[in-house]
């Protein structure tokens, strides 16, 4: 499997330092802290429980109001909430990919992520 060493990973998904950051490009598997992430479709993260914690890559395709989104891969689509410090003064586009941790946030049939942290790609 092929490695790209991403030495900002830490930062970017908001997990605090780390020393030996990796993504596997096949599987996108994040590692930070040594601790990996497995980067999930937004078909299986509707599937998790309320709280998980989530790693995504996809799209941010419209801004619905306040700080929340609409975020896409190729397997869906759902709302994020993203609060402004979270962009961290990025500019970021619809077609843009980008990396996102955060929770998921269930509350009735509503399914949303929280956003911890956002990176473009």
């Amino acid at each position: 499997m092929k490695k790209i060493s991403i030495l900002t990973i830490a930062a970017m998904l908001g997990f605090g330092a780390a020393s030996a950051e990796m993504i596997e490009s096949e599987t996108m598997t994040v590692y930070v802290n040594n601790v990996p992430y497995s980067v999930m479709e937004i078909e299986d993260i509707k599937t998790l429980n309320d709280n998980s914690m989530v790693v995504g890559r996809g799209y941010i395709t419209k801004h619905m109001g306040d700080e929340t989104y609409v975020f896409q891969d190729t397997t869906g689509t759902m709302m994020v909430e993203i609060d402004d410090e979270v962009w961290n003064g990025q500019y970021i586009t619809p077609t843009d990919m980008v990396l996102i941790s955060g929770q998921v946030d269930r509350d009735g049939n509503d399914i949303t992520i929280e956003i911890d942290g956002i990176q473009k790609m």
